[in-house]
């Protein structure tokens, strides 16, 4: 099943399987991108070079040395968000968000991304339902640090059990210089739902 945003979308079949949007090749860039690194020493090639606007898109990178997921934050109890083995959908890692509580919200935002404003971006995440429902936003910040405007979509009730896609599209405010990208499980839910392979970008 494919949860979809009420604007016809083909981030499916852009994006994260044909890469690089605002570029010519995805293959001869990854390609530079290795030959970079490969002549920089022995560095693995980050995640995000598949061609996400954001960093660690896959949960893929080592953590930080107090623990920290590298390019996210924690959005209320970060005790209640690791990374594990089960349902990942790209490489060995996958973000699981366990909401044990009715009367508090969790997350993970990521690292802000700068935007052209009256452009239109979108994202997209594979998510796994254990129980309860999971959400995902697309917020817009002005420079004062002040998100001004978001867009989200949510898992139904009835998709727990599999693997969906949640999907997410909105054009920049002329306000907006960075975009964020935030999973979350919302105050009233309790549930546990495991998220990977989220992919940003520009859209053309």
């Amino acid at each position: 099943m494919r949860l979809v945003s009420s604007l016809k979308s083909d981030l499916p079949n852009r994006g994260r399987r044909q890469g690089f949007f605002q570029y010519g090749s995805s293959l001869t860039l990854v390609a530079a991108v290795t030959l970079l690194f490969v002549a920089l020493g022995n560095v693995t090639v980050p995640v995000w070079a598949a061609g996400s606007l954001i960093e660690n898109c896959s949960f893929e990178e080592p953590l930080g040395s107090d623990g920290t997921i590298p390019g996210w934050t924690p959005f209320a109890n970060g005790a209640w968000m690791s990374l594990v083995r089960e349902h990942a959908t790209d490489g060995q890692w996958a973000l699981k968000i366990s909401d044990q509580s009715p009367s508090q919200s969790v997350g993970m935002r990521s690292k802000p991304v700068p935007v052209t404003p009256g452009a239109r971006y979108g994202v997209i995440t594979d998510v796994f339902v254990e129980s309860g429902w999971a959400m995902l936003y697309l917020e817009f910040w002005n420079a004062q640090g002040k998100r001004i405007e978001s867009a989200v979509k949510a898992t139904s009730t009835s998709v727990t059990g599999q693997v969906v896609q949640l999907i997410v599209e909105n054009t920049a405010p002329a306000e907006a210089v960075t975009v964020t990208v935030l999973v979350y499980c919302s105050m009233p839910n309790q549930g546990v739902a495991y998220f990977d392979n989220i992919y940003l970008e520009k859209q053309d």
